[in-house]
């Protein structure tokens, strides 16, 4: 007969993980400029980049004119010494501003995208915009049920409904049980 004991876990300082139950994602708040933008969203725009240097869109985009302006000559450069040779041989762009080609690229890439999405806040900021609550999930299924909503009576949705046809084609099915038969059935 086994030896049983109750033992709180306070005693033992024990510490059992309160599990929650996982909670729906809330909608995430999006804003969006309002379109057209008006000529005074304009100028509050053009009057907050070049007044406002707490934004920093000015040194941002003074460090990348510094990155990309001697990339922009060799590479003007590099192509008009392509022209006096023959177009049988190619010929990468190995360096650009002494650094390879690709990783530079992939710099002044990643500087313009900065600048756009800084640029993109401060409009935010002070030109007037909507809000709305969504989430992927919830777009996603507004998307499909309008697509549902827009079949005739008596249809499924199929996202490939042409290969869904190529497929029974190809397989001889009429729509019932019975496959396709060229004879006629004994008697």
């Amino acid at each position: 007969m086994p030896l049983l004991a109750i033992v709180l876990t306070c005693t033992l300082n024990l510490q059992i993980p309160y599990i929650v139950k996982a909670q729906a994602k809330k909608a995430a708040k999006q804003a969006t400029l309002t379109r057209p933008i008006s000529a005074s969203d304009q100028l509050k725009f053009t009057h907050s980049l070049s007044s406002d240097p707490s934004h920093g869109i000015i040194q941002e985009l003074e460090e990348t004119l510094l990155v990309l302006n001697p990339a922009y000559t060799q590479t003007l450069a590099y192509l008009n010494e392509l022209q006096n040779k023959s177009a049988r041989n190619t010929a990468r762009l190995q360096h650009l501003s002494e650094k390879p080609a690709e990783e530079q690229v992939e710099n002044l890439a990643l500087l313009v995208t900065n600048l756009i999405e800084s640029a993109h806040k401060v409009a935010l900021k002070t030109c007037s915009s909507t809000s709305k609550r969504t989430t992927d999930d919830q777009q996603q299924e507004e998307e499909l049920t309008q697509t549902v909503r827009s079949l005739p009576p008596n249809h499924h949705y199929s996202p490939r409904p042409e290969r869904t046809k190529e497929m029974c084609e190809a397989n001889n099915f009429t729509g019932s049980s019975k496959p396709k038969t060229s004879c006629p059935p004994p008697s």
